[in-house]
């Protein structure tokens, strides 16, 4: 096997946007008390890299982890020269990624490499740990500085982060070099042929679209340079991010003035997609060129416009028609209950009764959306539903609770929220989670604890950190507590909580893109928040598009 070089150089600013990355490798459960440090002996399986020091090459040898072999692939940093590695999870899970770039500083100096990264950074230069000194981090990253050592030639930096995800993960990375060394080089083994590689990576990186966000009818078109001198043939897909391929053009010619239109004929999802730009499938994965730009798009149902959209009638309407689309969520259930005539699915209630007993980190939105339906199924006498649900709320009520009125416990809220509605719903009733105390003691101490952080959430203001997942949720709960809490003061709290959150997302949003400025958040199209935030809003307030 040849071993090539693949050269880039360090940003002026000494920036390293270029690695080989390894992983993810998911570890089950977390420590009692939270600390990455616990995770970091016998616990976790040393890569056999860090025993023999072998010298990691794109695409193979493979890192060998315990049990499980992790390929090398190269990745780029994004223009804020941070290395994307965002994901959401719905349990929580210990993240390991490795990473391994050669830097030649070009001079005898005193270096050092600043890391910043959202989780706990390791490093060894040329095989040997490095300590880390810990820097002041902001929000939900850490940073680190590694004194690296005197070495005259090649500097092999191996680098490990570790992290807990669960819920919206805004992992990354991001390494600079201190003093800034603009004439650093960097290396990065492979065994493909450099040159095409390179050549490759500028005509893929080298198209424009010219907007993110498409209606259904739209074409997504992609443009090339008039006067560009380059040429390739390229493959390019559509596709849901870790689902199916909707539209795909196996070989696309690319030269001077190109342009490439993929129609969107299609009946998929609304949300959010992928285009993803690559060598054609020989050299992808024959000769293992590989290297791709992938952007994210978003499909909407309707064209944007700078008018209100419909009456609110019409408006929930809409919205209703949007969540029947998501088969298979309870969510849809309760856009189905709008219908006169429909039934909602007995093995979808009975699946969310069983996510209740289990306490699983979904557990609350279970509750929430069992409440919901439970109200309907009242409202139009379906004495079938009402027997399953009989009962469970004493019997399953998440028994998670928050201490005070901490900034950000958004799940701590959702938990008092259903203490709050559960105890009105079965006031003698004991419940088991909460050392069989009755359903009327856990409504007042439930309410304390509700108007307690809606205080502190409005106090806040529009500096709110959440992310889109979690102000859903935040709008599910408090449209819960105002519909059905029966207490004047707290349903109105809930409604001025509401009017905050939705009026921060209308102020944040140009031509129906939310630009999400909390940590963790993912940015998309307004009018398609999740299913559960669009049905929980019906009877509540009024909806206008944001101009």
């Amino acid at each position: 096997m040849q071993v090539n070089a693949i050269p880039y150089r360090v940003t002026p600013d000494g920036h390293v946007d270029h690695w080989l990355v390894a992983g993810p490798a998911d570890q089950d459960g977390m420590p009692e008390d939270g600390s990455l440090g616990n995770c970091s002996s016998s616990v976790l399986p040393a890569p056999s890299y860090l025993e023999t020091f072998t010298r990691p090459v794109e695409w193979e040898p493979p890192l060998q982890v315990g049990s499980e072999a992790h390929r090398w692939m190269y990745r780029r940093s994004l223009a804020d020269h941070r290395l994307d590695l965002a994901d959401t999870r719905a349990e929580p899970v210990l993240r390991r990624y490795w990473l391994y770039a050669e830097v030649l500083p070009g001079h005898q100096s005193e270096l050092a490499l600043v890391v910043e990264a959202a989780g706990k950074v390791f490093l060894w230069a040329n095989g040997c740990e490095v300590e880390a000194e810990w820097l002041e981090g902001s929000g939900s990253s850490e940073r680190f500085r590694f004194a690296l050592p005197r070495h005259e030639g090649t500097l092999r930096l191996f680098l490990e982060l570790r992290a807990f995800v669960c819920g919206a993960w805004p992992g990354f990375l991001s390494a600079c070099l201190e003093p800034h060394v603009g004439s650093a080089r960097i290396n990065l083994p492979t065994t493909v042929d450099p040159e095409r590689r390179l050549g490759l990576e500028a005509v893929i990186g080298d198209f424009a679209l010219d907007r993110h966000v498409y209606s259904r009818t739209d074409p997504i078109t992609l443009r090339w340079p008039a006067d560009y001198d380059r040429t390739a043939i390229l493959g390019i897909n559509l596709r849901r991010p870790g689902g199916a391929t909707y539209v795909e053009v196996m070989q696309a010619e690319v030269k001077a003035g190109t342009e490439h239109v993929l129609n969107m004929d299609f009946t998929g999802p609304n949300g959010r997609y992928w285009l993803t730009v690559k060598p054609h499938l020989q050299e992808y994965y024959e000769e293992n060129q590989r290297v791709e730009n992938v952007q994210d798009v978003y499909v909407i149902d309707h064209v944007f416009e700078q008018t209100p959209e419909q009456e609110d009638e019409d408006r929930i309407q809409q919205l209703l028609q949007a969540a029947f689309r998501h088969q298979g969520h309870p969510c849809r259930e309760l856009a189905v209950l709008q219908r006169l005539g429909e039934e909602p699915d007995r093995q979808l209630l009975e699946g969310c009764i069983r996510t209740l007993s289990e306490g699983s980190t979904d557990a609350e939105t279970a509750f929430l959306v069992l409440w919901q339906m439970g109200r309907d199924l009242e409202a139009r006498r379906a004495q079938e539903g009402l027997a399953i649900l009989d009962g469970c709320w004493s019997r399953y009520l998440p028994s998670t609770s928050i201490d005070g009125v901490e900034p950000n416990p958004v799940r701590g809220f959702l938990v008092c929220v259903c203490q709050v509605l559960a105890g009105l719903q079965d006031p003698f009733a004991m419940f088991v989670g909460f050392g069989d105390r009755l359903g009327s003691d856990l409504v007042r101490e439930g309410t304390s604890l509700v108007q307690a952080w809606m205080l502190n959430r409005l106090a806040r203001g529009f500096g709110g950190c959440e992310s889109e997942v979690e102000q859903s949720l935040i709008l599910l709960a408090c449209s819960c507590l105002a519909e059905g809490c029966g207490d004047e003061d707290l349903a109105n709290l809930s409604l001025m909580l509401m009017d905050r959150i939705l009026f921060g997302i209308a102020c944040g949003s140009y031509r129906g893109v939310y630009g999400l400025g909390a940590p963790g958040g993912e940015n998309g199209p307004v009018p398609h928040a999740p299913p559960g935030a669009c049905t929980a809003w019906r009877p509540l307030v009024r909806i206008r598009t944001a101009s």
